[in-house]
């Protein structure tokens, strides 16, 4: 398919300079804050109260949670042994700054009571459950239990539901903070000890930590667009996780992590996710492309076309799910397993910001914009697909007008829909006013 020739555009931009002094609600959403006062150009943007913490004095430890970047989340979980670490690694890591954990007071037990029981009403039995965690309190909160990173990560997945509903809510944004950094410390040092006995807690707070990210993830800024790295690098690490559980630990029943997605029969042959039949309808995405730009012969390369193949295979078979009308929990467990099953490759092809690989992550986005009641979701899957098609260049858009029909964005009759079946038939859910298909 011909393209025009593309405008330029900047290289990857993956991650801001840290702001050391920011205020809560720039650190929460991980955007950089200009740290004006009394309230900083963001939350003066959005009409939010702007708070800042106390600075930390010259000699004192940093907070933890000020310091905390991508990459520290990406190497919680990434490149995995049996033995999860060198002694130089671990001796870092139980060496870590530790007075984060706020102190024992009034406030905090009324404010984990309030997120404990947030979890129970709206997160747990209110809503459908994305993921099934229904062990997760039984194991946070048995007695003699002395492992809290169970009980940080649902502080922080209540937190991250309460946001949701209530964007401006500071309180809950730094709390999110201090429990999204609290869990990951213990998560570190449970994987450095990784085995049987703690194999099911490690699974629970990969999935509610990946979860919290994902959410996150919808509040940066989409201009210049980048994709959302953290999200995709953290989900890389989980799957070298749940690796080393499969291959290592002989005396645990795997089927539980089954349990958690409530989707054993899809995850018992992970091989049919990537067949050709499934991506037979993105075949258009796996054309040379004739538009000039530096990355014209990228499909020569082996490596990268099997990126490109596996992650329109694994979109394919969501696409399959959705046509083949799965429940709305099963739905968004599929797109929450994006980050965990996609190969590290591609999203290496999203660092450097490949137009072909933006316009397959806009495919991947254009079915979370089909569950926008999801909680996790709200507007993220628009959001995406709007920000990816004001990102590339004029040689791409053809190949972004199935994505905006299948989000809902344009459903105009004046398209040519013959080019994209799929478009076709998400074009009628459109017109008959549905807001699913589960």
């Amino acid at each position: 398919m011909a393209r025009r020739s593309p405008a330029q555009h900047p290289g990857a931009r993956l991650y801001h300079k840290k702001s050391r002094n920011g205020c809560v609600r720039c650190k929460a959403r991980r955007v950089k804050c200009d740290e004006q006062k009394p309230s900083c150009g963001s939350c003066t943007r959005h009409a939010v109260s702007c708070v800042y913490n106390a600075p930390v004095q010259r000699g004192e430890k940093q907070n933890q949670t000020d310091s905390l970047s991508p990459h520290d989340h990406h190497s919680s979980m990434s490149s995995p042994s049996p033995g999860m670490g060198s002694k130089s690694s671990q001796v870092s890591q139980d060496n870590e700054n530790d007075d984060i954990e706020p102190p024992e007071s009034e406030s905090r037990r009324l404010l984990e009571l309030r997120l404990l029981q947030n979890y129970f009403v709206s997160v747990f039995i209110a809503t459908p459950a994305v993921w099934s965690f229904k062990e997760a309190p039984r194991i946070a909160l048995e007695p003699g239990s002395q492992d809290l990173g169970m009980l940080y990560a649902i502080f922080c997945y209540s937190a991250t539901n309460i946001i949701r509903k209530e964007p401006g809510n500071v309180e809950m944004a730094s709390a999110q903070q201090r429990y999204l950094t609290l869990a990951i410390q213990k998560h570190r040092r449970a994987v450095l000890e990784l085995g049987s006995h703690n194999a099911a807690p490690v699974c629970f707070i990969s999935l509610m930590i990946l979860s919290t990210l994902f959410s996150n993830e919808s509040g940066r800024e989409m201009v210049p667009y980048s994709p959302p790295m953290e999200w995709l690098r953290m989900g890389n690490g989980v799957q070298n996780v749940f690796s080393v559980i499969v291959d290592n630990i002989t005396n645990w029943d795997m089927s539980r992590v089954g349990e958690m997605f409530d989707s054993t029969h899809w995850l018992s042959d992970l091989s049919r996710l990537f067949v050709e039949e499934n991506r037979k309808d993105f075949l258009y995405l796996l054309q040379p492309d004739a538009s000039g730009d530096q990355w014209q012969g990228e499909l020569l390369d082996p490596r990268v076309r099997e990126s490109y193949e596996k992650t329109l295979s694994y979109i394919g078979s969501c696409y399959n799910a959705f046509n083949d009308a799965e429940s709305a929990v099963q739905l968004c467990r599929r797109l929450l397993s994006f980050a965990i099953i996609i190969p590290s490759s591609f999203v290496e092809l999203l660092a450097e910001q490949r137009p072909r690989a933006l316009v397959i992550l806009a495919h991947f986005y254009a079915l979370v914009a089909r569950l926008p009641y999801v909680w996790l979701f709200g507007d993220t899957g628009k959001r995406e697909v709007s920000a990816i098609q004001k990102a590339i260049s004029p040689g791409w858009q053809q190949e972004m007008h199935q994505c905006f029909i299948i989000a809902g964005i344009d459903t105009s009759s004046e398209q040519d829909y013959s080019i994209f079946p799929l478009a076709l038939s998400f074009k009628h859910i459109n017109q008959s006013d549905r807001n699913d298909i589960a």
